[in-house]
């Protein structure tokens, strides 16, 4: 017995430097631009570093709701975006040593394991993580991985539920992985007991994930899922993008064909529907829906998601030369206490959110992608509140407040106009010139954490006389009325009127009105 566990253990040690030697090769390969706070590969690494910076606070759904990742790389030394490199590559190494150690598990002995590794972490999947490192995917994949090998050791419910929990939390889609309980214990310990185990392994993520969206940010419903022939349409037009990243440069095909082997018909039949979750996942999520409908469909998310199915399809494609000889492993009987405290474990981690986070509301952030505008709405709302928190004033100048993504430094993106919501032009907050009123209603934004009695100055360019209305979530607070040429207008904002959260300031007026400055003083 010490024997085997010392080789093992010596077998993960390789496993590491394979992996890590991999994957250290493979980021100098990838970092060929420089990320930072400003500057970032992809619209969810702009929601995944605002909600680093934050991680309480929401940003947007369904985002918002994947706390594990952020939470982590906040917690490091440094800041959130720098925090994130080093959480991606200690989570792919994770998963290549728990790879290993399921390989090991399956059967294969150490050399076929260890290739199975560098399979894994030479993969296009790795590699496209490894680039983008501001995704949950690599601490996700680390947990599926787990998940497996809890699975083929025989672990108990109170294991597995916490495995659950941790993976929804992580990201949501992990909780469609828990009917594969059901189809590994099958054999073992019949359709029944099977089916309850998998229900009872489930219940926390399950209660944790509907309370969190229940009672967190109610008002953000999540966006509907496209008609199913639509969204297949959607897919099957983009084939010729897509199928060639699904072979994996020849690793799926090769996988295919362990069915014709015992082993890897022994095999699929327990994590054959985790294999067909894993390989249908980055297509369910590579569909943009708008306006209820699905138009478009990315096929980077082809090449990022499939890292979920890699480590299933190394193990199959291992048993085609029979290097793995998979039986079933029949559940140990588990230790009451031990389950016991894993599943209360699984209880605390799904609820933990709803005791962390804060009840700031946040408005809805959906609609087209645009992460540099989500990082800076969220960045810039959170610093505002907390000046006016502070007692200090916050002001806005039209001739100073300018900035185009594209255009203007990054790092400027304090400039953006994140007060002006709807009614003010298209994609108002990157605009350089006069702040006018496009529409007869227009919105500023006033955040409020917590809210107290503010006083609001706004000047405006009046191009003719005209009335100005002003409200908030449906109260009306006052109105004037201006005469042509430059005007001041001040107004008083009580505590009552407003939420903890992103309030409307609410301007009614014909359109043409110019505001040039904004400020809000705390009273």
């Amino acid at each position: 017995m010490r024997d085997g566990r010392g080789r093992l253990l010596l077998g993960a040690l390789l496993a590491v430097l394979v992996a890590g030697s991999i994957l250290g090769f493979q980021q100098r390969r990838v970092a060929t631009v420089r990320f930072d706070r400003f500057t970032l590969p992809a619209f969810d690494a702009y929601a995944y570093v605002a909600m680093a910076e934050e991680p309480a606070v929401f940003t947007l759904a369904p985002w918002g709701y994947r706390l594990l990742t952020p939470a982590a790389a906040r917690a490091l030394p440094g800041h959130s975006a720098g925090g994130y490199r080093y959480l991606t590559a200690a989570a792919l190494l994770a998963a290549s040593v728990l790879l290993f150690v399921l390989l090991r598990r399956l059967g294969a002995d150490t050399l076929p394991a260890l290739l199975g590794v560098a399979v894994f972490a030479v993969s296009a999947p790795a590699k496209e993580a490894l680039a983008l490192r501001f995704l949950v995917e690599p601490v996700t994949v680390a947990l599926f991985v787990a998940f497996l090998l809890a699975l083929e050791t025989g672990a108990g419910t109170g294991r597995l539920a916490l495995l659950l929990a941790l993976g929804t939390l992580s990201k949501e889609a992990f909780l469609a992985f828990a009917p594969a309980v059901a189809f590994a214990r099958w054999r073992g310990l019949g359709a029944r007991r099977a089916l309850a185990t998998a229900l009872l392994a489930a219940a926390p993520a399950v209660a944790g994930a509907v309370a969190l969206r229940r009672l967190w940010q109610p008002h953000l419903a999540l966006a509907p899922a496209p008609p199913g022939m639509e969204a297949l349409r959607v897919v099957l037009g983009a084939w010729r993008d897509w199928l060639p990243a699904l072979a994996l440069f020849g690793l799926t095909p090769v996988a295919l064909l362990a069915v014709l082997t015992p082993g890897g018909r022994a095999l699929l039949g327990r994590h054959g529907y985790a294999l067909a979750v894993a390989l249908l996942l980055p297509f369910a999520a590579g569909v943009y829906v708008s306006r209820g409908e699905a138009s478009h469909f990315f096929t980077a998310d082809v090449h990022r998601l499939l890292i979920y199915a890699v480590p299933l399809l190394v193990a199959l494609a291992s048993c085609v030369p029979r290097w793995l000889s998979p039986e079933a492993v029949a559940p140990r009987a588990p230790h009451p206490a031990a389950e016991i405290a894993a599943f209360v474990a699984a209880a605390a981690v799904a609820g933990a959110p709803l005791l962390l986070v804060d009840p700031y509301r946040r408005l809805d952030l959906g609609g087209p992608r645009d992460g540099p505008y989500v990082m800076g709405f969220c960045r810039e709302t959170l610093r505002a509140a907390r000046r006016l928190a502070r007692g200090e004033e916050v002001a806005f100048d039209a001739s100073r407040q300018r900035f185009a993504w594209g255009v203007s430094d990054p790092s400027e993106l304090h400039r953006l106009r994140w007060f002006l919501r709807e009614g003010w032009g298209e994609r108002a907050h990157y605009g350089q010139g006069d702040m006018v009123m496009a529409q007869g209603r227009a919105e500023l934004v006033l955040p409020a954490r917590p809210p107290r009695d503010l006083a609001v100055d706004l000047s405006f360019d009046v191009p003719r006389p005209l009335t100005v209305f002003f409200s908030m979530e449906g109260r009306a607070l006052d109105q004037a009325s201006l005469v042509a040429g430059p005007q001041e207008v001040s107004l008083r904002l009580p505590a009552a009127a407003q939420r903890r959260g992103d309030n409307l300031l609410v301007l009614a007026a014909d359109p043409g009105l110019r505001l040039r400055a904004l400020r809000y003083r705390p009273l």
